[in-house]
């Protein structure tokens, strides 16, 4: 049965919502099965989009701990105006003899890195001047 479901940051730290989707996220699900053919099914879903992303999970032989990275996956489950959204997480576990158990979460994703938020990017539009080296964003000033 599955003990526990954490997201932690590079450095070990567990966190909750706001998920900030830009920094470097691990998912790690705890289990006390120790059946053989141990492994987790996880959907990621976007509940405003309906974005969905699933992965399955083996870990190694004599464990009942995986992790992974996830923060590529909930960059990739944005929407094209890169605004927050609501995640659900459910996380499945199975074994030789089929279904065992389930875990669900449910958090706020947000476009930012570690204490610094990422403005949505439909505030800007993209300028591009052919005597110039270089493009930039730059904020919409109501240029029609």
């Amino acid at each position: 049965m599955i003990q526990g479901v954490y997201i932690y940051r590079k450095g070990g730290e567990v966190i909750g919502s706001p998920l900030p989707a830009f920094d470097d996220l691990f998912l790690q699900i705890d289990s006390d099965n120790t059946a053989a053919g141990l492994y987790f099914i996880v959907d990621f879903v976007n509940i405003d989009s309906n974005k969905k992303v699933t992965i399955k999970l083996y870990p190694k032989i004599g464990y009942n701990e995986v992790e992974t990275y996830i923060s590529q996956i909930l960059r990739n489950l944005f929407n094209e105006d890169f605004d927050y959204f609501t995640l659900n997480i459910t996380v499945k576990e199975y074994d030789e003899n089929g279904y065992v158990s389930d875990f669900f979460m449910q958090f706020i994703a947000i476009p930012s890195i570690y204490k610094s938020y990422l403005p949505p990017i439909k505030d800007y539009y993209f300028y591009y001047y052919s005597a110039s080296d270089f493009d930039k964003f730059s904020k919409i000033d109501g240029i029609t």
